[in-house]
């Protein structure tokens, strides 16, 4: 065997290794990413809100948004948030979407209750505030009479 040949095979291995770590690190964060628990809002509009987005309370990422629906019987949004197991969040909390900037990006802010009661995976939060859309506010401010 000749010393290129040795050279080559050597760097074949360390591509295969760097290659099933990438697979083994890509794993790991998908299953990251769906631990938590599941808590359904309903919304009359969404505002643009979609998958990925951030669920926050004081301005802290607590989750993320993780599906969008439409409820067929009273046409309204159904989000679907995943939150840190960590969390408790009363069943009074005020779930409401807001901008990140002017420019677009939204978020789920979560303003905890104060019920004995807790939300658990599965759960549903009914305590909502729909998306305020800047444009509709700077109509209303321009032709309000």
């Amino acid at each position: 065997m000749s010393s290129s040949s040795i050279i080559e095979t050597i760097i074949g291995l360390l591509v295969i290794i760097v290659s099933i770590v990438f697979v083994f690190y890509s794993i790991q964060m998908l299953d990251n990413n769906q631990k938590g628990k599941i808590v359904k809002v309903e919304f009359g509009n969404v505002g643009g809100l979609k998958k990925g987005d951030d669920v926050r309370i004081s301005g802290i990422k607590i989750g993320e948004v993780i599906n969008n629906e439409l409820d067929y019987e009273t046409f309204n949004a159904i989000v679907f948030l995943n939150i840190e197991e960590k969390i408790i969040l009363p069943d009074d909390s005020l779930v409401k979407i807001s901008n990140s900037s002017l420019l677009g990006g939204n978020f789920i802010e979560i303003i905890p209750g104060i019920s004995d009661e807790v939300i658990s995976s599965g759960g549903a939060l009914y305590n909502s505030i729909d998306s305020i859309s800047f444009s509709d506010l700077l109509g209303k401010a321009l032709f309000s009479n």
